[in-house]
């Protein structure tokens, strides 16, 4: 019998299906992102995706519900790996709001690599339909926030932030001033730098800290 496995480039064999699979998924991501960025979110049709994947709509659809499902789908390839690579990129010397800081430079980085698709995304994705890849977004921001949280926790304990609120309710404050603060400085410039707009960031986060700090001295 011929044998049917292939080798990734993580060097794991899988078979030609499945390596079919993910070569078909990379060609709707491309397209997606290509189509999306010229056009916006209004003009971008499924179907033109669909062209310039090589697939036709029908086959799509196993991959996407809609188009605001294909906005989750390729927000979600983004941000999954870069959310766990930003929860890690924090140093245990480091005061609480440059914890946070190391957190949110990834995101900056990150979207200033590709402005007016970073735009529509960032404005799109807040609207949550029902989709194929709606749980998995929920879920990855979930563990932002979770991270944000435990760091907040962490703080409490050690006298750096005040037990005024729980660390619950203070990341989610944190997460959605960083939310807004991207937004903002996405829509500042047809080509923003990811530096200023994160000095402006630093601003507005040691603004919201001193709500929460022990040593408002030290926001």
């Amino acid at each position: 019998m011929a044998n049917t496995d292939v080798t990734t480039q993580a060097g794991k064999p899988t078979s030609r299906r499945e390596q079919a699979k993910l070569e078909r998924k990379q060609k709707i991501l491309a397209s997606a992102r290509r189509n999306i960025a010229q056009y916006g979110f209004d003009r971008a049709t499924l179907r033109q995706v669909a062209a310039e994947a090589g697939i036709t709509v029908s086959a799509l659809f196993k991959h996407v519900t809609d188009k605001r499902d294909l906005i989750h789908f390729l927000f979600n390839e983004d941000l999954d790996g870069l959310t766990d690579r930003a929860l890690a990129a924090w140093q245990p010397e480091q005061s609480f709001a440059e914890k946070v800081l190391s957190i949110t430079e990834h995101h900056y980085r990150h979207f200033a690599k590709d402005p007016m698709l970073s735009r529509v995304l960032l404005s799109e994705i807040l609207v949550s339909a029902p989709g194929l890849h709606l749980e998995r977004n929920l879920e990855i921001r979930a563990r932002l926030i979770h991270g944000l949280e435990s760091l907040v926790a962490e703080a409490q304990r050690r006298g750096e932030l005040t037990p005024v609120e729980t660390p619950e309710r203070i990341a989610l404050q944190i997460f959605w001033i960083h939310a807004a603060s991207l937004r903002q400085w996405l829509g500042s410039s047809p080509s923003p730098g990811w530096r200023k707009g994160h000095r402006d960031y630093e601003r507005s986060l040691r603004l919201q800290l001193r709500a929460f700090l022990v040593n408002r001295d030290a926001a």
